[in-house]
């Protein structure tokens, strides 16, 4: 057994190899350790609900932004669609017109 141990025995009579200061301040340390441990599953905890609000809400804004593109799309469609029936109507009117002209100019008719 090495000279410098020193055995002691404290108030409950039970031996003690630090002396009764250190032990007292190791075992304040391992309390300030567990408290510090339990703190850290508490903010581990927080993070983790958070973390899945924030999924959960990044899918919501995934849906809406798919829901949004859907939406443009089918505007930009109807306004092609548009266009499309607007030079129908346009031929269609250039038609009746040029049907409705071409007697006329066949006849020699001035205007």
């Amino acid at each position: 057994m090495p000279d410098d141990l020193n055995v002691t025995f404290d108030e409950f009579s039970k031996i003690r190899i630090l002396p009764s200061d250190q032990f007292e301040a190791s075992e304040s340390l391992k309390d300030e350790c567990k408290d510090f441990t339990q703190k850290i599953d508490e903010f581990n905890s927080v993070v983790q609900g958070f973390l899945e609000i924030l999924q959960a809400k990044a899918e919501q804004i995934e849906i809406e932004k798919l829901k949004a593109i859907a939406l443009r799309n089918r505007v930009e469609s109807e306004m092609e669609s548009r266009k499309a029936k607007r030079l129908q109507v346009d031929f269609s009117n250039f038609s009746i017109l040029i049907s409705v002209a071409d007697p006329i100019i066949g006849q020699g008719t001035t205007f």
